[in-house]
């Protein structure tokens, strides 16, 4: 339970002097300055230096009930304010240049957990997660010489409490060389985005997987049937040629279309589960989507890449998804002429880059283009990779992704993963 100190136990109680102390402080003074008793004095001057007393001391005695009523006034205001500091449902500490606590309300003892007067005096960075405590030490002597308002986010660890995620907003103080902080709990906020990307990326890789399936049907399934149909109707074609059969021709371009829809439902499998990456990896799998690109489109498509550090097969994915959706984005919206895609290493870490020389984006107003960069950006956020997206009319446009590999080896993928 944390202790409550009443707001007037917060401040020196203010106790006006007492007539007979200031009339004793009067006559001292008087005695230090010295009289001039021996001078004699007109009677009329008497009168008149009784008159301006009894004036004076009227005065004196207004002046007095004036402060009285002011003092009454600023302590009941400060006993509102203190009352209202004090049970705020916001945490608020003080701290000085050192990080001490010197000053915090009930909402930020029970944040803590602690009783207020065991928290007075202590090192507010001690409470901090320690792996955060540089961080927070920068934010606050950053807050302390730049005289504006900062904020941060940062873990509170206490041995016996769980830890909590929160929010601070620091100012230094008008009055002195300390700081305001308020703290709110965001640890709600903070699992609740947590449990929104698990989900989001179970939504995903379901999705992949219901993808794969779909590729996986079409090439076991209706490719296989498709070229049962082409070579049917090759032979019949053949055997009514033989015959002079004037429908011959006619089984020919059954069997023309035939092949033709079967090169389709071929790269719509391909799509859908890209083959090369689950057999050979990323490098493979980006430099076999640049030559589709170029065979299918007519567009110049050209692919440089290095040698890249093992990734895990679902990110790899990701990676191929974003890498597929540029290069359609540059085919299908950008009117480009040419297209570069580049693959480049740095250590464990690599960048992803798709460039072209169309339109550049903000000539264009498609719908589909924005929801395609949307899925980009959706899908380096799962990976927590960086993606950036530089365009200028008529000029191109670049997206970059810059992903750093953690750890883990890139295994083919089966289609029930």
């Amino acid at each position: 339970m944390t202790d409550y100190y009443p707001p007037t136990a917060l401040c020196k109680r203010y106790r006006p002097p007492t007539a007979t102390e200031l009339r004793q402080r009067a006559e001292a003074r008087l005695s230090e300055k010295g009289t001039a008793a021996d001078r004699p004095i007109k009677e009329a001057d008497l009168r008149r230096l009784l008159h301006e007393l009894q004036v004076h001391q009227i005065e004196l005695e207004l002046q007095n009930e004036e402060l009285q009523r002011a003092h009454a006034d600023a302590e009941t205001l400060l006993m509102k304010y203190t009352a209202l500091y004090d049970f705020a449902p916001t945490s608020y500490f003080t701290l000085d240049r050192a990080g001490t606590i010197r000053g915090l309300n009930l909402a930020g003892a029970s944040l803590l957990g602690t009783e207020r007067s065991k928290l007075l005096n202590r090192r507010f960075d001690l409470l901090i997660a320690a792996e955060k405590r540089p961080a927070f030490t920068a934010f606050l002597s950053h807050a302390f010489e730049s005289g504006t308002k900062e904020v941060c986010e940062t873990l509170l660890q206490q041995e016996g409490n769980p830890p909590r995620w929160v929010w601070i907003e620091a100012c230094e103080a008008v009055s002195g060389p300390e700081c305001r902080l308020t703290v709110v709990d965001v640890t709600g906020r903070k699992t609740a985005e947590s449990d929104r990307a698990r989900l989001e990326r179970q939504v995903q890789a379901a999705s992949e997987r219901e993808q794969q399936c779909i590729g996986e049907s079409l090439q076991e399934d209706l490719c296989q049937r498709l070229a049962a149909i082409e070579a049917a109707t090759a032979a019949l074609a053949k055997a009514l040629k033989r015959k002079e059969r004037p429908d011959s021709s006619l089984a020919d371009d059954i069997a023309a279309q035939a092949h033709e829809s079967l090169e389709h439902a071929r790269r719509f499998a391909d799509m859908l589960q890209p083959v090369s990456l689950l057999e050979q990896g990323l490098v493979a799998a980006i430099g076999h989507l640049a030559a589709h690109v170029q065979e299918s489109s007519g567009i110049r498509c050209d692919f440089k890449g290095e040698d890249l550090p093992h990734i895990a097969a679902a990110e790899a994915i990701h990676l191929y998804r974003i890498a597929q959706e540029a290069v359609d984005n540059a085919v299908q919206h950008a009117a480009a002429s040419q297209i570069d895609v580049g693959l480049s290493r740095n250590g464990r870490s690599f960048t992803l880059t798709i460039a072209d020389d169309g339109s550049g984006m903000v000539e264009r107003s498609d719908e589909g283009l924005g929801l395609g960069l949307q899925i980009m950006r959706y899908r380096s956020d799962l990976l927590g990779a960086a993606l950036t997206i530089q365009s200028k009319p008529r000029r191109g446009t670049v997206v970059t992704c810059c992903y750093h590999v953690a750890g883990g080896e890139q295994r083919p993928l089966s289609s029930d993963q």
